[in-house]
């Protein structure tokens, strides 16, 4: 049965407006997704929980920053100099924040017979680089070393805590020191101060290469330890 010019020019407008109509709600819906999504986006970012639940905790941020760069670890002779300082000795408990390949955690209980040394690596890398050196010493039994970020440690139990870090990491992490220190624990600083504190001993090589500061809790940081 033949059609008419009319039939076909009818048909075709009929196919033209659905595809027309299909274009419209694909449009739609794909704005409907995206108004979706920056509603998320924007709930997020206003809320606590769901940002906790999105983003990646503070040491894994802190781990992921870290992964490329160099670490830099105290000589030989600053850090016996900083046990020193500190007059490490039998019943002390060390803690070294950023402990590197273990050298001070070593140092400690091998040439000051601490009674234990716990370090704190967040680095993959550099931490398993400290078990070989402390599994090399045979120091297992009295040398812990925890993969993680020193900002979550329990600062409560040293009575000698050492660091190596930068000023600025030294400016957040005082606050934790004030509130979780134990009276009486020495800390000692490699060649960064600890800001508002006032240091005990400031102990500067004669080639001015390095500086170590000690301080004691809570002494550093009361009233009566400012001058």
């Amino acid at each position: 049965m033949k059609q008419s010019i009319y039939d076909i020019k009818g048909k075709f407008e009929a196919v033209t407006r659905r595809i027309d109509a299909s274009d419209q709600i694909s449009e739609r819906n794909r704005q409907l997704i995206f108004d979706f999504c920056e509603h998320r986006r924007l709930q997020g970012a206003s809320n606590p929980r769901l940002k906790r639940l999105e983003e990646p905790s503070r040491s894994k941020q802190r781990e992921a920053a870290l992964s490329g760069v160099p670490f830099l670890s105290s000589p030989p002779e600053v850090a016996k100099r900083m046990l020193k300082l500190a007059r490490v000795g039998p019943g002390d408990v060390v803690y070294d924040l950023g402990c590197g390949d273990g050298r001070i955690l070593i140092a400690a209980v091998e040439g000051f017979k601490a009674e234990e040394a716990i370090g704190y690596e967040i680095r993959d890398d550099v931490y398993k680089k400290a078990l070989e050196e402390v599994t090399k010493a045979n120091l297992q039994e009295r040398i812990r070393i925890a993969n993680s970020d020193f900002f979550e440690a329990d600062l409560s139990r040293p009575s000698v805590i050492t660091l190596y870090v930068d000023g600025l990491t030294n400016g957040k992490l005082k606050q934790k020191l004030e509130k979780e220190a134990s009276p009486g624990t020495r800390i000692v600083s490699h060649d960064f101060p600890m800001p508002g504190w006032q240091p005990l001993i400031e102990d500067t090589f004669p080639d001015h290469s390095h500086t170590i500061y000690l301080y004691v809790v809570p002494e550093a940081f009361s009233r009566k330890g400012v001058t």
